[in-house]
């Protein structure tokens, strides 16, 4: 007999193994150049390598770095901790801050706007696919003119399982 229902729950209840969908994106992401589609970059990927580390996904806010690196040697790097219900913050992007905002898109999409509120200069969707499979999309890149790109990146380590978390 169970003294509480607390009691009860526990034992007639088994815990769902699944972790809220929020900290499924947490963890150390590798850029798989044959399964994303570079657009205008054709058989020359201007990004030869990509690292995606996201170290706290926990519903209300995202950090993550993100590091490109393209065919001459070239470091793109990408630093933000960011609120996801859209309120402005700073992040680093090479050598200099920018103005962010993160927006969680249902349980499995973000948006990341940089650039100023009056008119992003980059806008990207980061979406889980599966359990190891990150999809990053530009959807406005002023910067650079390329279409149609869509980064595939693949689990390498999951820091809940490592943190406990």
């Amino acid at each position: 007999m169970f003294r509480t229902a607390r009691q009860a729950q526990e034992r007639l209840v088994p815990p769902d193994p699944t972790p809220p969908r929020a900290t499924r994106f947490r963890g150390r992401w590798l850029l798989n150049v044959g399964r994303s589609s570079l657009g205008d970059w054709g058989g020359n990927p201007d990004q030869r390598a990509a690292e995606l580390n996201i170290t706290r996904s926990d519903g209300a806010g995202l950090a993550w770095t993100l590091i490109h690196e393209d065919v001459e040697d070239v470091l793109s790097v990408l630093v933000a901790d960011a609120p996801t219900d859209g309120s402005p913050t700073r992040a680093v992007l090479d050598e200099r801050f920018v103005t962010m905002r993160v927006q969680a898109v249902g349980e499995d999409c973000f948006l990341m706007l940089v650039g100023p509120s009056r008119g992003p200069r980059m806008i990207r969707r980061l979406c889980l696919v599966d359990e190891d499979t990150l999809t990053l999309n530009d959807i406005l890149d002023l910067d650079r003119p390329y279409e149609d790109e869509t980064l595939v990146f693949e689990r390498v380590s999951d820091y809940a399982r490592v943190v406990g978390g």
